[in-house]
């Protein structure tokens, strides 16, 4: 299992809910509230895709973060 700490400044609920969706074949995401506008996400591979379990954890980081882009470049 890998463990992140990200902000809900940078990325909204609605971005951790589309990469969620898209990596849903892929790994399970838990999400977790700090407060503080933070939140922790746990990816853990699924059993099938575990020895590509890094890549997938990256994949899922850029889909979340161009998400976050494309979401501040359409709102400014």
């Amino acid at each position: 299992m890998y463990s992140k700490i990200v902000s809900n400044l940078v990325y909204s609920k609605d971005d951790v809910a589309e990469s969620r969706q898209a990596f849903l074949t892929y790994l399970k995401v838990q999400v977790r509230p700090l407060g503080f506008n933070r939140i922790q996400l746990q990816l853990e591979a699924k059993q099938e895709f575990w020895e590509n379990r890094r890549e997938i954890y990256l994949e899922f980081f850029n889909f979340m973060l161009d998400t976050a882009t494309q979401r501040m470049i359409r709102n400014s």
